[in-house]
């Protein structure tokens, strides 16, 4: 089964009274009024007082932090700027490109963006003008804050396969996405792309833990009618993630794939994944790192945890990932052969994890694993792995978690 690591413990961690003489002229009962009381009352003033600041500091906090409650349709600013000024930063660029990004996705970090319907097929360098258009090669962040075009972390790489930008390598700013049309560097001649969805989004996500100072930050992706383009904002956000929030989910397999490419649904005990989460719990490379991870008991319960990447174990398989993400690394990619998702990723633990761009939860007929239970319509997904059950698989995943 697994090694098992011992858990490290961490460990941290006059009332003064005042008499005065009675005048004589005083009787005792003409006694001076004690001060007790006014003590009282200016003691209870300040803490009121405090309490009303206290309330207040925390009113700033939530609203301060909850950008993504405001109206979908309110107009999106940038960082720092009120609506006069954003608009302002916003009228330097060109305009060609709006409304031609016709579908775009979220894998964990990685945003993929298309003038076209992204599909498996379409994931070629040939199909280049048909994610991008017509002479340019690869889609392209602008840093509005420090005005910086084409930066190596802010751009995809369709020569290397790699079709997507991944968000979780950029510095805190807010970011435009273009193509490089007629490789132009001027803010005048780019064209930053908007969505032709009428649906206005807000997706957030969270980087990994930097290795050093293991910090995150949280990416936000805004696009409504009432602005004119797709905006990316990157803060950073500490090391701690929300309460429902994670780094990665692990689970075991749900389904075997036979020797004839068909998959079966197999069983999971409930002692065996207690197991595995005793495993997760008791091993302290994760809590070094700063890693935030959860073990599901079924791919549905790890399709609805929010988090950036999943994995899946299971005995006798060599690493596999995803057609979208797998980029130019060496990772195995497995497809289905036939079916309405031919081409489409074939291992459900893969496929459904992935979300849109694998067509999760659309209970396509003859595909197995395909009955995913969607709450609601969503381009986000994770970026994906199914692993083979080793003694040092957790070592393995924590790896990918950390490079």
């Amino acid at each position: 089964m697994f090694r098992k690591k011992k858990k490290q413990e961490e460990t941290s961690n006059e009332t003064i009274s005042e008499e005065k003489e009675v005048p004589s002229s005083f009787s005792v009962a003409e006694k001076k009024p004690s001060r007790f009381p006014l003590f009282i009352k200016v003691v209870s003033a300040i803490l009121a007082i405090a309490s009303i600041g206290l309330v207040a500091y925390s009113c700033f906090l939530l609203i301060s932090d909850s950008n993504d409650s405001l109206s979908d349709e309110s107009y999106i600013t940038l960082t720092g700027k009120n609506i006069n000024e954003s608009k302002q930063v916003y009228s330097r660029f060109g305009k060609e490109k709006m409304k031609k990004a016709s579908d775009f996705a979220l894998i964990g970090t990685k945003l993929f963006l298309s003038e076209t319907k992204i599909t498996p097929e379409l994931l070629s360098s040939e199909h280049t003008s048909d994610i991008l258009g017509q002479g340019n090669s690869n889609f392209y962040l602008y840093n509005l804050t420090t005005d910086t075009s084409k930066f190596a972390s802010g751009q995809s790489h369709f020569e290397s396969n790699q079709f997507y930008i991944d968000l979780g390598k950029i510095n805190e700013g807010d970011y435009l996405v273009y193509s490089d049309y007629y490789n132009s560097v001027d803010s005048e001649n780019l064209n930053p792309y908007s969505l032709s969805t009428n649906e206005a989004i807000s997706y957030t996500t969270y980087s990994l833990p930097d290795p050093e100072t293991k910090t995150r930050k949280r990416i936000t992706i805004k696009n409504n009618n009432s602005s004119p383009f797709l905006v990316i904002s990157v803060k950073n956000c500490g090391s701690v993630l929300p309460t429902n929030v994670y780094d990665a989910v692990i689970f075991y397999a749900s389904y075997q794939q036979g020797e004839d490419g068909s998959f079966s649904e197999i069983e999971n005990s409930k002692e065996d994944i207690d197991k595995l989460s005793q495993l997760v719990s008791d091993n302290s490379d994760f809590s070094k790192a700063n890693l935030k991870v959860k073990v599901a008991g079924s791919l549905q319960e790890a399709y609805d945890m929010k988090c950036s990447y999943s994995f899946a174990l299971a005995k006798d398989v060599k690493t596999t990932t995803s057609l979208y993400t797998k980029g130019n690394t060496d990772y195995l990619t497995n497809t289905l052969k036939d079916t309405s998702l031919k081409g489409y990723d074939a291992n459900p633990e893969i496929r459904e994890m992935t979300g849109y761009l694998g067509c999760a939860g659309e209970n396509r007929i003859g595909v197995t694993g395909n009955q995913t239970h969607i709450k609601d319509s969503s381009h986000t997904g994770k970026e994906s792995y199914l692993l083979g059950e080793t003694l040092d698989v957790l070592d393995t995943i924590k790896t990918f978690l950390t490079k």
